[in-house]
């Protein structure tokens, strides 16, 4: 899809404010190299070296982004040190029971209680300026570690030769 496509859906869809966040979101993507493909109608996914990196989509007169991410405690230590647990706090999705795996689970996330999360565990709906620099430091940090992955699957291949 072309980058064009997803910015007329934003502009035809949001108001200015939204608007503003989503197509500055767009516009970071693809200069970083991450390829948007639509895989339904108003639901892009995000792609890197031929790798899922999330997503971004669209429901009413909203967007959101959900990072194509594993939450692990690997992630925990990268987010606390970035100083974003706040803004990943405010961004926990509860489960809405969209698909077969409702009630949602518990989990703890930078030391805090949560119950009844979506699979997906983070979803940032219309992002303010502070939850959107911190969907960009995960999706970048996720692009870091897809580059990492294929470098090492590159390097196995040589030694294997």
């Amino acid at each position: 899809m072309s980058e064009s496509a997803i910015e007329d859906a934003l502009v035809n869809r949001l108001d200015e404010d939204r608007q503003r966040n989503a197509l500055a979101f767009a516009a970071f993507c693809a200069s970083s190299q991450i390829e948007l493909r639509e895989l339904v109608e108003n639901y892009w996914g995000l792609y890197y070296r031929e790798e899922g990196a999330g997503c971004i989509g669209l429901k009413d007169d909203s967007w959101f982004f959900v990072p194509g991410m594993n939450y692990s405690d690997d992630w925990e230590y990268y987010l606390r040190n970035e100083g974003l647990t706040e803004a990943v706090w405010a961004n926990v999705q509860p489960c809405s029971a969209c698909q077969d795996c409702a009630p949602g689970k518990n989990m703890t996330i930078l030391g805090k209680e949560f119950t009844g999360i979506c699979q997906c565990v983070f979803m940032f709906w219309n992002p303010n300026d502070t939850a959107l620099d911190c969907a960009k430091k995960i999706l970048i940090k996720s692009l870091q570690l897809i580059a990492a992955k294929k470098t090492e699957v590159l390097m196995q291949g040589e030694k294997d030769a």
